[in-house]
């Protein structure tokens, strides 16, 4: 076993007072330069932090500034999209507008022509009413008047036939012999009884007007002859055919 510190003995040659020993400071290092260079070295970390949370920060603003630069991109494309559709939907609106307003006018016109035919078909109906109202009228007058002219012809007719019964004729054209022996028509002997609803009669139902009588006359000659001072107007007037 090695010795103790107590058992360890001084060389017996040792001077206390004169033994020394020589110590060159340059074989020491200088406590100073430790303490420079962990200065040195925390400048150097502390640089490297530096410029590290430099770089951090240049790449998070390079991040932000990326992100806001696709924020304000997709903001706008959003923006324009919005433009766009909203564009498309006015354009939209617009189109169904104007198609709702072509409707409109096509329906209202079509109500218009309908209500011009309509109207036309009133008015039409109108006038056919109105044409077959008067065409009854006229046959109902047509029929009034050819009734009343059957009537006068048949009273004419009997009128005649009674005139020529009680005076000897045997038919309106055939005349008889006068008392100076001269042909005498029955019209001739009507003229003479100055009978204007008889000399009418007799026209009525086609007495021969151009037939000679006394002095060769025929019936409105004879009539004239024997018209004094209008005497015989109304037979003249009946052998004219005038009323």
């Amino acid at each position: 076993m090695g010795q103790t510190a107590s058992q360890c003995k001084p060389c017996s040659s040792a001077d206390p007072t004169a033994d020394t020993v020589k110590v060159n400071p340059a074989s020491f290092p200088d406590p100073t330069d430790g303490s420079k260079q962990d200065e040195l070295a925390r400048d150097e970390e502390t640089d490297q932090e530096e410029r590290r949370r430099k770089e951090d920060q240049e790449a998070e603003e390079k991040l932000r500034q990326e992100a806001e630069e696709r924020r304000l991109r997709e903001e706008q494309l959003e923006k324009e999209r919005l433009q766009a559709e909203q564009e498309r939907l006015q354009a939209e609106q617009e189109r169904l507008q104007a198609e709702q307003e072509r409707r409109q006018a096509e329906e209202e016109e079509a109500r218009r022509q309908a209500e011009i035919a309509r109207k036309k078909a009133e008015e039409e109906e109108a006038e056919r009413q109105r044409i077959e109202a008067l065409r009854l009228e006229e046959e109902a007058a047509a029929r009034k008047r050819l009734a009343q002219e059957q009537e006068e012809i048949a009273a004419a007719q009997k009128a005649v036939d009674d005139f020529l019964k009680s005076n000897g004729f045997k038919h309106l054209s055939l005349p008889k012999k006068a008392i100076c022996g001269a042909p005498l028509s029955a019209v001739h002997m009507a003229v003479e009884k100055n009978n204007p609803a008889l000399v009418q009669a007799m026209v009525r139902c086609n007495a021969d007007l151009q037939q000679k009588g006394p002095a060769k006359k025929t019936p409105l000659e004879f009539a004239e002859q024997c018209n004094k001072g209008g005497s015989h107007d109304a037979v003249v007037k009946a052998l004219k055919g005038e009323s």
